[in-house]
């Protein structure tokens, strides 16, 4: 069942008695009013835009400036998982509120951490933001991922064995970065870019594709009556959750026949030419699991790239997704 969050759009009002009233954002584009006195901020689940607006600056591409450094060092346990990832709707941008935990169990987590690591990075590439904190290793199950109508987070391990937590938006986007403490807190504010907030061409619009067990990085949207149209080599990334981090990568035809192509990566369990492979992602159980293959040596024309698993539960078909490709002659 989706998680419901109530968050203030930031308007404040005093009836003629005096009493003070905040308005709030419920869902599904309702909002009420409620008494400010009865308001009672659970800050170690998320933080306010009343106490916490959203930044006004950040920047679309390369490193993102992490304000607000914690001040408490030296105190608790040293952060070890992700214990919250919500995504909040706010007045002038989308948030995702990342809150660290200490001490993990698979079971039950831990108690939240004190402060944000030192070194915590966000990068920008425009369309998405990669959040890197040193020492983190896993994430509580019902904190892995988070996806909303404007954001989808996901923790992820990535394929050189990082802990990271991957941003995205639906639009070309400036990322700001705050961190606050007890709990140990790390905010990203996520603002649309206006025309000239760049400096370069505008980025692809990379979305993500899928569901269930399985997201495809794609530079724009899918759509069966009009392939998109790709060169080779082709880099496909993604992330999972199959199970025991066992997939496949299939290449076939636009009417479904097998094709051949050369599939290549350090995951890829029989790289070479083809027409089916299995994959092995980085994790499925901790974190959500990284992927990332090369296809080349294919000639022009209109074809299918399967991307998913075949769970070994009553001989299930595949689970995936599908993406109608047309690649272009070789200049």
């Amino acid at each position: 069942m989706p998680r419901l969050v109530i968050e203030g759009t930031g308007a404040v009002r005093s009836d003629d008695q005096g009493v003070s009233w905040r308005e709030l954002y419920t869902g599904l584009q309702r909002t009420g009013w409620v008494e400010a006195d009865r308001l009672k901020i659970n800050s170690a689940a998320q933080t306010s835009y009343f106490d916490d607006p959203c930044a006004t600056e950040g920047v679309s591409e390369g490193p993102v400036s992490v304000s607000g450094q914690s001040e408490t060092r030296g105190g608790g346990e040293p952060a070890d998982h992700v214990a919250q990832l919500w995504h909040l709707i706010g007045p002038g941008c989308d948030r995702a509120h990342i809150a660290l935990g200490t001490a993990w169990d698979y079971d039950s987590g831990g108690p939240l951490a004190k402060a944000v690591p030192d070194g915590a990075t966000v990068e920008a590439f425009g369309t998405w933001a990669r959040v890197t904190i040193p020492g983190l290793s896993a994430a509580r199950l019902d904190a892995a991922s988070e996806d909303t109508w404007n954001l989808i987070s996901f923790t992820t391990r990535t394929t050189d064995r990082t802990v990271v937590i991957d941003v995205y938006a639906p639009q070309p986007s400036l990322f700001a970065a705050r961190v606050l403490s007890d709990p140990a807190r790390l905010l990203v504010d996520v603002i649309p870019a206006a025309d000239g907030d760049t400096e370069s061409a505008p980025p692809p619009v990379l979305q993500l594709h899928g569901g269930l067990s399985t997201f495809v990085v794609w530079p724009g949207p899918i759509d069966a009556e009009r392939p998109t149209e790709v060169a080779m080599p082709l880099i496909v990334r993604g992330y999972s959750r199959w199970f025991e981090a066992s997939g496949v990568v299939e290449f076939q035809h636009a009417d479904g026949s097998p094709a051949t192509a050369r599939v290549t990566g350090p995951q890829v369990f029989n790289p070479g030419p083809g027409s089916g492979w299995g994959m092995t992602a980085t994790d499925w159980l901790e974190v959500w699991g990284a992927f990332e293959f090369t296809i080349q040596d294919v000639g022009p024309g209109d074809y299918r790239l399967l991307v998913g698993e075949y769970p070994p539960i009553d001989d299930s078909s595949f689970m995936g997704i599908a993406i109608p490709i047309r690649i272009l002659p070789t200049r």
